[in-house]
């Protein structure tokens, strides 16, 4: 199955489905403003870094070392038609 998307300015990608392209792009968008958050709350609902320190015994080295075990890319294992990965 074969899909086709678009890119609309203001609104990003679109998948074409159920419309023409050009009937998607004739669509008329509602304006967006993004909202400012304020910036003395600590996010996710304002600017500012995180209220609360990190914990006691918290070891940045030990969490990037098990972040980057868990997001590594698997090793390419040869299949079984040479020159295939």
């Amino acid at each position: 199955m074969k899909s086709r998307a678009i890119y609309r300015p203001g609104c990003g990608c679109t998948l074409v489905v159920g419309a023409s392209e050009d009937e998607l792009r004739r669509q008329p968008l509602p304006a967006f403003t993004p909202r400012r958050l304020p910036e003395n709350q600590p996010w996710p609902d304002g600017e500012a870094g995180p209220e609360k320190a990190r914990p006691a015994g918290w070891d940045e080295e030990k969490l990037r070392q098990a972040l980057d075990r868990h997001f590594a890319e698997p090793v390419p294992t040869r299949k079984s038609k040479p020159g295939r990965w």
